[in-house]
């Protein structure tokens, strides 16, 4: 799900079109009892979240357990509610910084 100003959206798909293109690709939102139907075609999901405050860091969304519902492998920031979920239920990635270059990293291994 991707939340946004019309413009900001359109920024981000052309700075995608850019970057890489047909390689991220834009998909009109779906009704919440469809959204684990709807990534079950996927492999991974993936949430980068910093954990800048106390809501962030224990936090455990709902987009997590999407993931989890959908069969998809996780690959999650550092936050320490999430990441103690997936370490012990060994379902994916923790990445060590809220990043995209840091998570890169993660992803490829």
């Amino acid at each position: 799900m991707l939340v946004g100003s019309v413009s900001y959206i359109e920024q981000l798909r052309k700075l995608a079109a850019q970057l890489a293109p047909n390689r991220i690709f834009f998909h009109d939102p779906v009704p919440p009892a469809q959204i684990v139907q709807q990534i079950q075609r996927y492999d991974v999901g993936l949430y980068l979240l910093e954990p800048s405050n106390y809501n962030r860091a224990m936090g455990t969304p709902n987009k997590l357990f999407d993931f989890i519902a959908a069969g998809l492998g996780v690959c999650i920031g550092p936050s320490p509610a999430m990441a103690e979920l997936v370490h012990q239920y060994g379902i994916g990635v923790v990445a060590p910084a809220s990043s995209l270059a840091m998570s890169q990293g993660r992803l490829t291994k």
